[in-house]
């Protein structure tokens, strides 16, 4: 919007097609000269990005079909499991894309022989307080933050800590050369309400 403010273009709710085309192709070009790697999708124009900061969100319906969905969820799982993870947590936010996302994240977590605790539908600090309440060995959650509804993304906190930069482009690296792996035994899921526990300990640090 800021981009195309400052052209005196008028903006409305959403971009029109050419308007996102534009945007795109500008911000690839910035992200070429600040070494951004950038994955193009085969059968879209808006671009998957694995940028180097915390997260990764884009346009969802185009940019996270199921099969993206799994191969990133296949390339975290063995992330997680190389780091020696053996349990993590993960949310989601209330966007209509999500149950879809965390759907086909969760099932190859599982598979990847992670057990998975689900916080179910959170704010990303939730998330994160549940990995050091629960003593996870990391996290995911489905979020797009701050972006326009139609968007969607992933936060991912690896120990205690979210992923970024070069450990962010590993996941890129493993979906390119299909470097996934199975659990001898697929991972236990779980359900935990964590909403409760996060309510009771701001209200118990309350002076």
């Amino acid at each position: 919007y800021t981009f195309l403010r400052a052209q005196g273009r008028p903006v409305g709710r959403s971009l029109v097609e050419e308007d996102r085309i534009e945007l795109a192709s500008m911000l690839l070009a910035k992200a070429e000269t600040r070494g951004v790697t950038v994955l193009l999708p085969k059968d879209h124009v808006v671009a998957r990005e694995f940028k180097a900061d915390a997260e990764h969100r884009v346009c969802c319906d185009a940019d996270f079909p199921d099969d993206f969905v799994a191969d990133l969820g296949r390339a975290a799982g063995a992330y997680f499991a190389d780091k020696g993870a053996r349990r993590i947590t993960l949310g989601r936010d209330c966007r209509l894309p999500s149950p879809r996302i965390h759907a086909t994240l969760k099932r190859e977590l599982l598979a990847a022989g992670l057990d998975v605790i689900d916080v179910g539908i959170v704010h990303t600090p939730a998330l994160y307080f549940s990995v050091f309440h629960l003593e996870a060995d990391g996290g995911v959650m489905i979020t797009a933050s701050h972006n326009p509804a139609e968007d969607n993304g992933f936060k991912i906190v690896s120990g205690r800590t979210t992923i970024y930069g070069a450990e962010i482009q590993k996941l890129r690296e493993r979906i390119e050369q299909r470097a996934f792996r199975t659990g001898a035994t697929p991972g236990k899921a779980s359900d935990h309400d964590i909403l409760k526990d996060y309510v009771a300990y701001i209200a118990n640090n309350i002076q």
